[in-house]
């Protein structure tokens, strides 16, 4: 290729350019999405929070109210993990200030679902849950296991299973 050969700006060509796309443009691309990206990032980081077991045998994982406060509404959820657990814990804020806490675990496989807006979905055999961990469609055939919440002046306290 000819390294003098000109483009249609006066810009010469390097050898193992894409065709049609210039630094220049790219650029301009990644300049103008700048602005976006503190929009994007909040909506499409998960919250995640490291809990310390508590309680008497360990089967408690306190969540202090500053992280519930991050929960918005039915489309945000918290991850919250802790040493020994092989999965996370699901917690949402539903209508109602209500909140759940849901064991992240497909009872299809058990392979570990994924959060969408209103609900959840399991990557390895399609099986989808509503915001409530109830099975919209399988081949699931039994709700996400719902753990039990405690409230307390701090935030919640989420019971696991040991």
């Amino acid at each position: 290729m000819d390294r003098s050969r000109s483009l249609s700006r006066g810009e010469p060509r390097v050898e193992g350019d894409a065709p049609g796309l210039r630094r220049r443009d790219a650029m301009g691309l990644l300049a103008g999405l700048l602005p976006c990206l503190p929009c994007l990032s909040g909506c499409l980081s998960p919250l995640f929070y490291r809990a310390t077991r508590a309680g008497r045998d360990g089967r408690e994982l306190p969540v202090p109210a500053e992280e519930l406060a991050r929960l918005q509404g039915p489309a945000d959820v918290l991850w919250v993990r802790a040493d020994g657990m092989a999965a996370p814990i699901l917690v949402r804020r539903l209508p109602g200030d209500h909140l759940v806490a849901l064991a992240a675990v497909c009872t299809h496989r058990g392979c570990q679902v994924e959060a969408r807006p209103s609900g959840y979905d399991c990557p390895c055999h399609g099986s989808q849950f509503d915001l409530d961990g109830a099975v919209v469609q399988g081949p699931a055939d039994r709700p996400l296991l719902r753990l039990p919440i405690v409230a307390h002046a701090g935030g919640i306290a989420i019971a696991v299973p040991g």
